[in-house]
């Protein structure tokens, strides 16, 4: 078992596992990316560790190892083209390590030393410059690879794939991202995903240049899933179908599809007695206990400096914490702008970019554009606790933002028995207890920035009216609303959060809210425990959290 003072991976992730993790204890501080964590290290088994071992790695995609040898200027002039890899300055070595590693910053400043991340980096080039076999697979944890090196290889594979390849000189010396750029949670068991987002911020800067709305391919297969009434396993008939590619481009594009698509599952929760609650508060740090939280937001750029996300029994009362704004949620709205992607030339606007609607006129009787993806949760049925494999279910769908592909391995690796969940997903979808959404993968949508808005004190028409105006104006929004209060965290284009905060205060001020806006800056969540920490197994019903 994990203790109070770290984290034993020895112990592979099961349901009795997450069980033991729901008993309230500092072990339920274990945020979600620890939790996928041990999912990926139970995937990777005990065949080999997540360390740098070029040989190895060489060995397991069937390619040759790394020469010693120097390249000579024919090999150079050769390869600079086909990876857009012409260094600011003429590589200089005895051997090919050398050689890369001349080209590289070498400042400590840009270029950390001790992360591993130098070794990581030089490995990658030598290998994109060398050639990787046509069957290799990003979304494979292969022997020979840290978490690192298993990002960047997926980060570089994903960005060629969407017509944006790395064009690695120019990113190396890049100055490091600025501080201000939001930390969001990757929720996926895929390499470029949870294990890699724990230390290195290089990737996510790497990351934020991805335009993966760029791929034609990734419009047809979202077109293909956006009507689908029940979860889909994307195959290579279903991308041919969408796409119309030869046998060859469908396994490839299928491949990409595993990263460029998210299923992401919305829970009613008042089907299952529940609801949220916002809380703001003006101290960044997180209380103890814990309680139901799901989810903890650090602020900046507003006298609030932190949003909690709880979950709490329908019967609850506020919870009593002063200097805080405190309103309950019984909604959730996902509402991704595909169309406001400017994936052409346009007057005034760069390819690549994002555009936004927010000071366009108001046009609610219009029908949503094709490309505005909308999903929202039911409200209609008031239920109570579901029996604890359900709640189990639950859990799963609710943390995991990724592939179905990869949704389904995650319950596998979670020892969820397979007749089971396909039977209570299908129960649960039916009763409306849970809906779902494909979307493009936000990491990968150059929506980096974020803001975040809370308004309260109005009327059910007129918190309906502002989560409307939000939806419609940016291309990412997330919101949770209740009768009098709601709450949205926008992504936005890096750089435009500081032009467009004004433009949402200005609309507030319009409408008489009470209301802040501020800017996110480091996200965390805990959505993998949190049903289990609210549970009594005893009394079989919720617990208050805010009575305990």
């Amino acid at each position: 078992m994990p203790t109070q003072t770290g984290r034993d991976t020895r112990r592979a992730p099961t349901l009795d596992y997450l069980h033991n993790l729901r008993i309230p204890s500092k072990t339920s501080m274990f945020d979600d990316t620890t939790l996928l964590t041990l999912a990926i290290e139970k995937s990777v088994g005990n065949n080999h560790e997540l360390i740098l071992d070029p040989d190895r790695f060489a060995a397991a995609i069937g390619a040759a190892q790394i020469p010693t040898r120097p390249l000579t200027d024919d090999e150079i002039k050769a390869i600079e083209p086909s990876l857009d890899f012409t260094p600011f300055k003429y590589p200089e070595g005895n051997t090919f390590r050398e050689q890369v590693e001349s080209v590289l910053p070498q400042s400590p400043d840009m270029f950390p030393l001790d992360s591993g991340l130098r070794d990581a980096v030089i490995h990658l080039l030598q290998r994109l410059m060398l050639g990787l076999p046509s069957d290799f697979d990003p979304c494979q944890f292969y022997p020979g690879l840290d978490p690192i090196s298993s990002s960047l290889f997926a980060l570089s594979y994903i960005a060629r794939e969407v017509g944006t390849p790395i064009r690695w000189p120019q990113e190396l010396y890049k100055p490091p991202k600025r501080d201000g750029l939001s930390r969001w949670r990757i929720l996926t068991i895929r390499p470029d995903g949870a294990l890699s987002g724990r230390k290195h911020s290089f990737a996510d800067g790497i990351r934020s240049g991805i335009r993966a709305l760029r791929s034609d391919a990734l419009w047809q297969v979202i077109d293909l899933l956006r009507d689908a009434t029940r979860p889909v396993i994307l195959d290579q008939k279903s991308v041919s179908r969408a796409v119309g590619v030869s046998r060859g481009d469908t396994k490839r594009i299928l491949r990409s599809m595993e990263h460029l698509v998210t299923e992401r599952f919305l829970i009613s929760m008042q089907h299952i007695g529940l609801r949220h609650r916002c809380i703001f508060s003006k101290r960044k740090r997180l209380p103890w206990p814990i309680r139901s939280l799901y989810e903890h937001i650090e602020l900046s750029g507003s006298d609030h400096l932190s949003a909690r996300f709880y979950l709490e029994p329908l019967e609850s009362e506020e919870p009593d914490e002063p200097l805080a704004i405190s309103f309950d949620a019984h909604t959730e709205v996902v509402s991704f702008r595909m169309d406001l992607f400017n994936r052409f030339s346009k007057k005034g606007e760069e390819i690549g970019t994002w555009s936004h609607a927010a000071m366009e006129p108001e046009t609610t009787k219009t029908p949503r554009p094709k490309g505005w993806l909308y999903q929202t949760t039911s409200s209609a049925h008031k239920g109570c606790a579901p029996s604890e494999p359900i709640q189990d279910l639950l859990s799963v769908l609710w943390t995991h933002r990724g592939s179905a592909r990869q949704r389904m391995k995650l319950l596998s690796l979670f020892e969820y028995p397979g007749s089971s969940w396909r039977t209570h997903l299908h129960d649960l979808i039916k009763a409306g207890t849970v809906s779902f959404i494909y979307h493009p993968s936000l990491e990968y949508c150059a929506l980096p920035d974020g803001i975040l808005v809370a308004a309260w004190n109005g009327s059910r028409a007129e918190i309906d009216d502002v989560g409307l105006w939000l939806c419609r104006s940016f291309a990412y929004v997330r919101l949770l609303k209740g009768d009098t209060g709601l709450v949205a965290v926008i992504r936005l284009h890096e750089g435009t959060s500081g032009f467009l905060a004004p433009v949402i205060d200005s609309e507030m001020d319009r409408r008489g809210l009470e209301y802040f806006s501020a800017v996110p800056e480091k996200q965390s969540t805990y959505y993998m425990t949190a049903l289990g920490r609210l549970y009594s197994p005893i009394e079989e019903r919720w617990r208050d959290p805010w009575k305990t």
